[in-house]
């Protein structure tokens, strides 16, 4: 197996792809992403649907809304779904294909929505308690609803209205109240945004191990999002020499420290996987993605 594009040492000039034989890190992280590249195959090649008479039915009747929490987890999904996909395509990972090429920035940005949709999809189906679950997906939508408000007011300030989204917002400002009347919230405690910095830690108490390694992985994948030069040196692996410009280091992406992002996040996965079979959200592969459509 070679053709990583990890390194410890480099093995070739500056800018030329790098060859090595694959490490424990890089076989850790090809193996991963087989399993990530099965588990999203299998969401989009089956049709998703709540079980009668699980907790996932009962919440929505609880909360009288299709949207909170069923639907809300449905995106959650499939959104890690997507950029797991897009991961998997993204350092060749195709059938019969064993090679691994993982960039500086780009892998750790991907992970980043990953780590996101599975601390709030965690979030809302950990709880044992119905009200609880769906106190927590009603908290996650009117974040949702208050980002899209402050979107809309500054471009209607400039000219240029997005009627759509003022359409979508009123729906969800809507399906807000209704719920928060008929579970008793307080609306105005409900409706104060959730940081996203606080989803890790809120879903670590339902991931067995998981301490403030949550946290800590996904801050490290937003440093990455957000082009924080020196935390993702940091991060990399790095070579230092001189050359006849004078001395110079050599930084990429470090294959161990990406081992441990995709350890976790495999593991934070099984936990999701338990959870959605839990609460009742179920797959059909015989029905496939749409019934009645191709995909």
């Amino acid at each position: 197996m070679e053709r990583i594009g990890t390194v410890t040492e480099p093995t070739a000039p500056l800018g030329e792809p790098v060859t090595m034989q694959a490490s424990e890190a890089d076989r850790l992280i090809i193996s991963a992403r087989e399993g990530m590249r099965r588990f999203a195959a299998q969401v989009y090649s089956s049709h998703r649907f709540v079980a009668p008479d699980s907790d996932a039915a009962g919440d929505a009747e609880r909360s009288g809304s299709d949207i909170v929490p069923v639907s809300m987890v449905d995106g959650f999904v499939a959104a890690i779904v997507d950029h797991l996909q897009a991961w998997v395509d993204k350092t060749g990972g195709h059938d019969g294909d064993p090679q691994l090429w993982l960039s500086l920035y780009s892998d750790y940005t991907l992970f980043r929505p990953i780590l996101e949709s599975l601390a709030a999809a965690i979030w809302i189906l950990g709880p044992d308690d119905s009200r609880e679950r769906i106190k927590n997906a009603t908290k996650l939508l009117a974040t949702e609803h208050e980002q899209a408000n402050r979107y809309i007011q500054r471009i209607n300030r400039v000219g240029h209205p997005d009627p759509f989204a003022e359409q979508v917002n009123t729906g969800l400002d809507r399906i807000i109240g209704e719920v928060c009347e008929r579970m008793g919230f307080n609306s105005t405690q409900i409706r104060r945004p959730v940081d996203p910095s606080s989803l890790p830690d809120k879903a670590s108490r339902f991931v067995p191990g998981s301490g403030s390694k949550f946290y800590r992985l996904w801050a490290l994948c937003s440093a990455h999002a957000h082009a924080q030069l020196f935390t993702v040196m940091r991060a990399g692996a790095r070579t230092s020499g001189t050359g006849p410009y004078g001395d110079w280091t050599y930084v990429e992406a470090d294959s161990e420290s990406f081992a441990e992002l995709v350890r976790f996040t495999g593991d934070t996965l099984s936990v999701l996987a338990g959870l959605l079979n839990r609460r009742g959200h179920m797959l059909n592969s015989e029905v496939g993605p749409r019934p009645g459509a191709d995909a």
